[in-house]
């Protein structure tokens, strides 16, 4: 694992926090019950048979027939507009042939539909709350609001669309015990752009293998000394290379894309969210931003040095606007919602 890059110029936070306990229910925006912590879900899939069969459920024909998750909202200025920068078109949605094995496909199910997202395996040592088995992805890719969490969930690391059914994936298949977003998206308000993140605490392999040890690697992540609803001391401007596996047109969910650039503030539609250039689709949802070091020189290659700090997701895009990505902050409510399902509570 590589620990070394750091998100020196966003304020990294030293450490994580204590366990946040999840608190009384409040009345959320839509007026609904929710508590005011991270919002965490038991699946019951926890048993050796249990994990089996949800690998049985994702038969090929299931997993050629989930639809792609994506999100896209209107704009609040008019026009939508926004142009993708000065980045090259080479770098909006490109074939990644390095490796980059954290990263895969997550397949759920969403009340009688089958999705697919993306995620990214993580285990954030420096935090001193560890676990080789938690994927990042993004909230839609968990949670549809209030209590409609997903079912089936499953994580396939270095996705092999060759492959017959789960088996014979490079390293397994991995099935949710646990799964976890934030208050804010589970309401379901006008905020929840901005912390559109979902979390997936995940059980063994088909070979007793734990996530991080089947994939031979894991990401840290990188929090922010700010947040959604305290932004000043967020630095918008920073490298970094987003992954995922985009499955609606022109893409078709069979490779690992990344788009790469500098990320900028949003200023189309108001949210607090990162911005960065990339023409990715559906299914790539819930798939890493990850920092670049410090050293890469512009302008960023697929060769940059891409580092192992995730500090965002791909979330959404807006209506009229092309070529861009938006993903929330890493500040406070992420490090806590990383503790809670870290904690497996």
């Amino acid at each position: 694992m590589e620990r070394s890059l750091a998100l020196t110029a966003a304020g990294v936070l030293a450490s994580a926090g204590a366990l946040v306990a999840i608190a009384t229910p409040a009345t959320g925006a839509l007026g609904s019950a929710h508590p005011r912590g991270p919002v965490s879900h038991a699946t019951g899939v926890d048993s050796r048979a249990e994990q089996n069969s949800v690998r049985a459920f994702w038969t090929k024909s299931r997993l050629r027939a989930a639809t792609p998750r994506g999100q896209e909202r209107p704009a609040a200025k008019p026009g939508g507009g926004g142009s993708p920068g000065t980045s090259s078109s080479g770098n909006l949605g490109t074939a990644w042939t390095s490796g980059r094995v954290t990263v895969g496909k997550v397949f759920f199910q969403m009340g009688s539909s089958l999705y697919v997202c993306s995620g990214n395996a993580v285990d954030d040592v420096d935090d001193g709350v560890t676990t080789p088995n938690l994927v990042v992805t993004a909230g839609h890719c968990v949670n549809d609001g209030g209590s409609a969490f997903a079912t089936n969930f499953m994580f396939i690391p270095r996705y092999d669309p060759a492959a017959p059914r789960t088996s014979g994936q490079p390293d397994g298949t991995f099935t949710a015990s646990r799964l976890t977003t934030t208050s804010q998206w589970v309401a379901q308000g006008a905020d929840r752009y901005n912390y559109d993140v979902g979390m997936a605490r995940v059980g063994v392999n088909e070979h007793g293998e734990t996530l991080a040890a089947a994939v031979g690697d894991t990401s840290d992540i990188g929090y922010v000394s700010g947040d959604p609803t305290s932004t000043g001391g967020v630095d918008y401007t920073v490298n970094a290379h987003s992954f995922g596996y985009p499955a609606a047109r022109p893409y078709d969910g069979t490779r690992l894309i990344s788009c790469w650039g500098g990320t900028t503030g949003d200023t189309v539609g108001g949210s607090t969210d990162y911005r960065l250039p990339c023409n990715m689709t559906g299914g790539s949802s819930g798939g890493p931003w990850l920092f670049d070091s410090t050293s890469a020189v512009a302008p960023l290659t697929e060769n940059a040095d891409v580092g192992d700090v995730q500090i965002s997701v791909n979330s959404f895009g807006y209506r009229g606007e092309k070529n861009a990505m938006y993903g929330p902050i890493f500040g406070t409510t992420i490090q806590s919602l990383y503790a809670t399902t870290a904690a497996g509570s």
